[in-house]
């Protein structure tokens, strides 16, 4: 038999590892001389302590190991762990096909847009469905489906911040007869009226971006935006949204605009970014 010291430098292991082992139960010595308090160890127990670190090198945590070691089921927690390793391998190459974008996109010059992806919450919005002459009619248009739906719904609240958007539905780009949809998020459902309904939207999955300034000048955004799905390996999926934060109503200079521009996508997982 071996002196702990011993069998850390047969094992090549260290002697605060060992005793750690040994401590919780994993692996204990076969004996403890009772006069010296010595732990020793024989060769037999080189094969035990080599499943451990085969374990832990595979990804395994210890209460894993020593669950192992109860009798639970091995196929079913050897398992799991795999699936974890290859949702955690997706996350570190999705990561990396991002910081590949970025570095390639801050090569080429100033990076404007930053993209992230987000989860929009379910909620319950108005839904007024128009066609409008062109984009400067927006902001009229808003504010005249706003009006009507407060007039018809008094009782209704929006929350604050509020989520306000507009849903292109044209299957092209088109810079007139846009064919749009114009939602505000709000506490409840009201009484539908001419020309507008009430709706649940489920959460949605979105990948974004934030453009400051003059509406004309938002396809840019939508330029940069794309670009990175592309590159991604993402999917779009249904119609792009554009919220508006700040715009002609609270803001005098154009170049103060905020808006979000959101695009659904059929393939993102519900991870952090």
């Amino acid at each position: 038999m071996f002196r702990i010291g011993e069998f850390s430098k047969l094992a090549r292991v260290s002697v605060k590892t060992l005793r750690y082992y040994s401590d919780i139960g994993l692996l204990p010595p076969v004996q403890i001389d009772p006069w010296t308090g010595y732990r020793l160890y024989t060769t037999s127990q080189l094969s035990d302590l080599q499943r451990i670190l085969a374990l832990r090198q595979a990804g395994l945590s210890i209460d894993e190991i020593v669950q192992l070691g109860s009798g639970r089921d091995q196929t079913s927690l050897l398992a799991r762990r795999r699936e974890e390793l290859v949702a955690k391998h997706a996350d570190l190459t999705l990561q990396l096909s991002r910081l590949d974008h970025y570095i390639e996109v801050l090569s080429e010059g100033a990076m404007k847009y930053h993209i992230t992806i987000k989860k929009i919450p379910a909620m319950t919005v108005f839904s007024a469905r128009k066609v409008i002459p062109d984009f400067a009619a927006l902001n009229t248009v808003f504010c005249e489906v706003g009006a009507q739906i407060r007039s018809d719904n008094p009782q209704l609240h929006c929350p604050d911040p509020g989520y306000c958007f507009a849903a292109f539905h044209d299957l092209e780009f088109t810079e007139q007869n846009i064919d749009i949809e114009i939602c505000q998020e709000v506490d409840r459902a009201g009484n539908a009226g001419v020309g507008y309904v009430f709706k649940d939207l489920p959460a949605t999955t979105v990948a974004s971006t934030v453009h400051v300034g003059s509406f004309d000048a938002v396809g840019t955004a939508y330029t940069a935006l794309y670009e990175w799905i592309e590159a991604n390996g993402h999917h779009p999926s249904g119609s792009i949204r554009e919220s508006y934060i700040d715009g002609p109503w609270n803001k005098d200079d154009e170049a103060d605009y905020v808006t979000e521009i959101q695009v659904p996508l059929v393939d993102s997982p519900d991870r952090p970014s």
